[in-house]
């Protein structure tokens, strides 16, 4: 096993060549910290400062433990329970990451770097080794930790160093005879680094040797203007000594002349920019370089063929016998894959053993592009090409892998999907190379709005094809137009204009129509059916969309999955069931060819409101799995509260709404929530336990923003038949208790507990519940939590302990306090809930009250924040304001705000 860290960038982790996910804020900051102390102890202390500045939380050390364990099980899964950890050690000085220099990007940066100035100083090339390590920079060191005090130094360290590494290469392109690449590099250097005096000695240099010495001198009136009116100086004595010599005409500043390399006969389509996908490039590139066959698999429209043309040309001088491109994508049958070999090798011989004795012994690159409707022939044909003694290296593009022993799969993805609120969104990917179609099809001129051009990228997933068929249309549309388009139907785009002529595909419907023709009855039957689910789902809501049984649904996802037609997204949780999704483009041309839409919605609609009527009693265990289950499938969940709510009203929308909107506020959709319940009652739908249970879901929503609605509640209570003890009716009263007393007061909460008083009996948690909110029964928060945990309640034990801290809080009680939102908090952790502004507010008043100013001042920002998105006003208490306060003026002046800034950030998981 080798592990490889990437860290010159946002840090990234590899064992063997696949990326090992280290899921976290927490975990990256304790890889962080330990990167820039490879090998060398890092003392506890020094980790939590890292974790969590001087607002540590008690139980740290045994918190940060628990991070290395699972760092730990990340890096060395295979560790025996017991052994030793060749990783990750732990000694009595602290922890310590175990790693050779190779493995580690800004160890091996650091020691190139060392390398290519002794090969200077010996007057040896040293072009190899400044690639090689500039090829390592993926961007600022350690990422989005870069900005940490502990990383600051090492920052600073690397940044200086990666600047001298690049004039390093550029002394060495100048030295190996090729200004006009050194002026490529020092373009780039330049826009970083303006005020170089350094770079531009360099610049008029390389223009001089590439024979413009009028463009070096004025290199020199550039350099010195941009001195004076930056730094008011004038140029060092480099700059001025340099620009005397160049006025002299001095000969010995002729450089020497580049000796040509071999060439290699290339011959591969027309070179297009290829963004975001450095990493995939040099991943394949290696690949080709030890594997007889690579195949590159993804969606239509990734961008598999852009990216195997550039990897052939960067591993071209590696294939002395030539580089060939085999367009496959007019054949249909074994014949035509030969034949189009046989083209592209020259070879007029029309059989497969001929072919085979003209590549023998060659060291050859084909491309064979688009395998996916001849997959047999191709793979057929690999065969042959590949047996014993052949030296040619095959590449293939494919939407599923041949399936050949020794195949070297590479699954491309579609270019990460910028965030249109990112201030750097300009510089994605996905909107750089959308700029740079649209200057090609509108004449040069650029869009200027970066934010609408990532929302487009985001609509067509990422995908290039569809990015660049977008971008195509700025010439006829402006962006919000191209928006609406692409929103409404993203496979219905087409190529237009001369920059798409000779394109492969001229609609994305009809490249995804290529993939669907060569599905199975049951692949496409639920190719076409899981297009009414606008997000993630698990086979289980497939197979009942598609009416398939479990086992042929589960074949038919993985045919699927194979062809690229889903994307696999994995589990949602350990021991959870694997989800997938379609790509919007791919769902685009499934909803285009689904025979009766109508049923599938249907089928769509009966699954969830089976599911939603499964509702277990409020604070049960099984409450804990069933919110799990609605997790795994909440993108079909929303997709029928929205057309049973909104599209066509139904009584289905008002019986699922009420039974989930509980499962909806702990997570964290509380105004989603809300905006349906509303429309639910709006619509008088229903039988009237359903009815009761949505007005009693608003009447909750409504009493944590500080509406006491108790005409909601006496409603619920009206549309069921008097007496009745239903469950829900019951759990449901009990939850209205709990945001009337937290959203206005304990005098509010007497509606619900009548109500309960009709419905319940005597001796029945909730009403419990109701009566400790109400106030009727003061001091007992610790009796009726301990009846709680008795049953395993959460719910009663939460209420409990809520009520329990807030009283510590009000009579001075610190530690107590703390300790009853310690266990809220791990009843929180235990059911996944994501949403806790009361849990924060209180805890951050206690802290504030034990003094940790820089700790309360950061809760209560992520309780504000948390406070927000629920829909409930901020402060939410009578004694947050002046707690605040004081903590705030304990603080140096900006730490507050720095602390607010970071709570506003906060999730409960980290806590």
């Amino acid at each position: 096993m080798t592990l490889r860290y990437r860290d010159l960038g946002e840090i990234a982790v590899e064992r063997d060549g696949v990326p090992v996910p280290v899921a976290g804020g927490k975990l990256r900051t304790v890889l962080g910290m330990l990167l820039v102390h490879p090998n060398r102890p890092v003392s506890p202390d020094a980790l939590v400062e890292a974790l969590w500045s001087d607002a540590a939380p008690a139980g740290a050390q045994s918190t940060l433990e628990s991070h290395v364990f699972r760092l730990r099980k990340a890096l060395e899964p295979d560790r025996v329970r017991g052994a030793a950890s060749q990783v990750l050690a732990h000694d009595p000085a602290g922890y310590r990451l175990l790693t050779a220099s190779a493995e580690v990007d800004s160890l091996r940066f650091a020691r190139l770097a060392r390398e290519a100035d002794d090969l200077l100083t010996a007057g040896r090339s040293a072009l190899l080794v400044t690639a090689e390590a500039l090829g390592l920079w993926r961007g600022r060191p350690f990422g989005e930790l870069a900005d940490e005090p502990w990383a600051e130094a090492a920052v600073a360290r690397l940044t200086e160093l990666h600047g001298q590494v690049r004039e390093r290469h550029v002394d060495a392109l100048l030295a190996e005879g090729d200004p006009e690449a050194a002026l490529l590099e020092l373009e780039s250097a330049l826009r970083d680094h303006p005020l170089s005096e350094r770079l531009w000695a360099q610049r008029m240099l390389a223009d001089h040797r590439a024979g413009r010495p009028d463009r070096a001198l004025a290199d020199f009136t550039r350099a010195r203007a941009l001195l004076l009116d930056e730094l008011g100086v004038e140029p060092g004595r480099e700059l001025r000594d340099l620009h005397a010599r160049l006025l002299a005409e001095d000969p010995t500043l002729a450089g020497p002349r580049r000796v040509a390399a071999p060439t290699v006969d290339v011959r591969l389509p027309p070179r297009r920019t290829l963004l975001g996908r450095d990493a995939e490039l040099d991943r394949l590139t290696a690949l080709v370089a030890e594997s007889a066959l690579v195949t590159v698999v993804g969606p239509a429209g990734c961008g598999k063929t852009g990216l195997a043309v550039e990897v052939a040309r960067a591993a071209a001088p590696a294939f002395p016998d030539g580089v060939r491109f085999v367009d496959l994508t007019a054949a249909r049958a074994p014949e035509q894959v030969l034949d189009a070999v046989r083209a592209a090798v020259g070879l007029a011989v029309p059989a497969t053993d001929a072919v085979r004795a003209h590549l023998l012994g060659l060291r050859m690159l084909l491309v064979l592009d688009n395998c996916e409707q001849v997959l047999d022939a191709a793979a057929d044909l690999a065969e042959t090409l590949l047996a014993d003694g052949a030296a040619t290296t095959l590449l293939a593009t494919s939407r599923e892998a041949l399936d050949m022993p020794g195949e070297a799969v590479v699954a491309l993805a579609p270019l990460p999907l910028p965030d249109p609120d990112d201030p750097e969104v300009a510089a994605a990917p996905a909107v750089r190379l959308f700029a740079e179609r649209a200057r090609v099809a509108d004449s040069g001129r650029t869009p200027d709005s970066a934010e609408v051009i990532a929302r487009i990228c985001r609509a067509v997933d990422g995908l290039p094809l569809a990015i660049e068929l977008a971008a195509a249309r700025t010439r006829a549309f402006a962006l919000p137009e191209i928006l609406d388009q692409v929103t409404t139907d993203p496979s219905g785009l087409a190529a237009v204009g001369r920059a798409h002529r000779g394109d492969h595909h001229r609609t994305l419907r009809e490249a995804v129509a290529q993939s669907v023709a060569l599905l199975g009855p049951d692949e496409a039957a639920l190719h076409a059916a899981v297009s009414v689910v606008p997000g993630p789902f698990t086979v289980g809501v497939a197979g009942a969309l598609a009416g398939l049984p479990a086992d042929r649904a589960e074949d038919a996802v993985a045919g699927l999955v194979h062809r690229s037609l889903l994307s696999p997204l994995g589990p949602l949780r350990v021991g959870g069931p694997s989800r997938f999704a379609q790509l919007a483009t791919v769902r685009g041309h499934a909803t285009h060819v689904s025979a009766d839409p109508d049923a599938l919605h249907l089928r769509r609609d009966r699954w969830v409101a089976r599911l939603a009527a499964e509702l277990p009693r409020l604070g049960s265990p099984a409450e804990t799995a069933w919110f799990a289950r609605l997790d795994d499938d909440l993108a079909a969940l929303r997709a029928t509260l929205v057309h049973t709510l909104v599209d066509r009203p139904s009584a289905v929308g008002v019986a699922v709404v009420g039974r989930v909107a509980q499962y909806l506020y702990h997570r964290g959709l509380s105004l989603e929530a809300r905006h349906r319940l509303e429309r639910a009652v709006a619509l008088e739908l229903g039988e009237p336990l359903d009815r009761a249970l949505a007005l009693l879901g608003l009447a909750g929503f409504r009493g944590l923003a500080g509406d006491g609605s108790p005409d909601l509640v006496a409603a619920a209570v009206r549309a069921v038949e008097p007496g009745s003890g239903a469950p829900e009716l019951v759990d449901r009263l009990a939850v209205v208790a709990g945001t009337l007393a937290a959203g206005i007061g304990a005098a509010a909460v007497a509606p619900a507990l009548a109500a309960l008083r009709t419905v319940a009996a005597p001796d029945a948690l909730p009403l419990a519940v109701a009566a400790l909110l109400a106030g009727e029964t003061p001091g007992s928060a610790a009796e009726v939590f301990a009846r709680g945990a008795a049953v395993d309640d959460h719910f009663t034990c939460w209420v409990a302990a809520v009520v329990a801290a807030a009283d510590a809080l009000r009579a001075g009680r610190t530690d107590e306090g703390l300790r009853w939102t310690e266990r809220l908090l791990e009843a929180h952790r235990a059911h996944g809930v994501v949403e806790a502004p009361f849990l924060l507010e209180l805890r951050a008043g206690l802290t504030a009250q034990a003094g940790r100013a820089r700790e309360a001042v950061t809760l209560f920002g992520a309780a504000h924040a948390h406070l927000t998105r629920a829909g409930i006003g901020w402060p939410h208490t009578d004694w947050a304001p002046p707690l605040l306060a004081a903590a705030r003026a304990a603080l140096p002046e900006g730490a507050a705000d720095a602390a607010w800034a970071t709570g506003t950030r906060m999730r409960l998981t980290d806590l």
